[in-house]
């Protein structure tokens, strides 16, 4: 006859690989996107960073091309993380997060329009939309980063 004791500690053991599987796969995600995300953000804040000079200093062209870069910089790492394959636990934070990304990505677009046009109005709407996508995916980041 077998011994309970040993089979309940071989099943125990078995139970935390299995939660430190899934754990890993969260983990392992959440450094893939970290590692995406370091080749973006630094272009992006520094093209933000122009961006408000440009604004404030009232130079629509070198608004509208930093605006051109930030666009893309958000497109590259929403095509980015999209294509890394998430754990089936983080997934739907992973598309908040793309969603987000495309969203400022648009936004940028909108406001590139905005400024090439002279419209104040649609670039404050677009400026809104700009806030309104990076919350979103400053908090779906924030999510992912509590995942086990």
């Amino acid at each position: 006859m077998r011994n309970p004791r040993l089979l309940m500690v071989a099943l125990a053991a078995l139970l935390v690989l299995v939660v430190a599987a899934c754990g890993s796969a969260a983990n392992d995600y959440r450094g893939e996107v970290a590692e995406v995300q370091k080749g973006h953000l630094d272009t992006i804040k520094a093209q933000e960073t122009a961006l408000e000079a440009a604004v404030q200093s009232g130079d629509a062209e070198a608004a509208t091309a930093s605006l051109a870069t930030v666009s893309e910089a958000w497109t590259k790492l929403a095509d980015e993380v999209d294509a890394l394959e998430a754990p089936k636990e983080t997934q739907a934070l992973a598309d908040t997060i793309v969603a987000s990304y495309r969203g400022l990505a648009t936004a940028a677009d909108e406001m590139q329009a905005a400024w090439a046009d002279g419209d104040s109005e649609a670039a404050m709407a677009s400026w809104e939309a700009y806030a309104a996508a990076g919350k979103a995916a400053d908090a779906a980041v924030e999510q992912l980063n509590k995942v086990d």
